[in-house]
């Protein structure tokens, strides 16, 4: 590396110590809200504490919706579902987004057709964020 690039990435190393945590939560939601994710969830985690949703059981595609209205079950629990009217996929993380796949794979309905290309269409974008990122 010649000096210039390692004098500019000091600069920034200095001013990632220097953010204050009000700072470092508002860089964190801007990402978050960049890559589709819920900045609430991250930014209030507790330390230690894991991120990762309850398995989705089950889904139920509510028939001739558009947009597509559905109810995510968790855990086997006929009790424990969510609705998501309109659907949105950032509303979920990517391997949540693998749960759905198999699941919406299965169902017969029109709408879920939809929401497969859709899903695929999603995937060839997570595909391209490492790219642009230079990951």
């Amino acid at each position: 590396m010649d000096k210039e690039e390692q004098i500019e990435k000091v600069v920034e190393e200095a001013k990632v110590f220097e953010m204050t945590k009000t700072e470092v939560i508002k860089v964190v939601r801007e990402e978050a809200e960049k890559i589709g994710l819920d900045p609430k969830k991250i930014i209030s985690a507790k330390a230690g504490e894991k991120l990762k949703p309850e398995p989705i059981t089950n889904v139920k595609i509510h028939p001739n919706s558009k947009p597509a209205v559905l109810k995510v079950y968790r855990n086997n629990d006929k009790k424990n579902f969510d609705v998501y009217n309109p659907f949105k996929f950032r509303d979920f993380w990517i391997t949540e987004l693998d749960e759905f796949c198999l699941i919406i794979e299965e169902k017969k309905n029109s709408i879920g057709k939809d929401l497969m290309k859709s899903l695929g269409k999603r995937y060839e974008r997570l595909k391209k964020i490492p790219k642009e990122l230079g990951i």
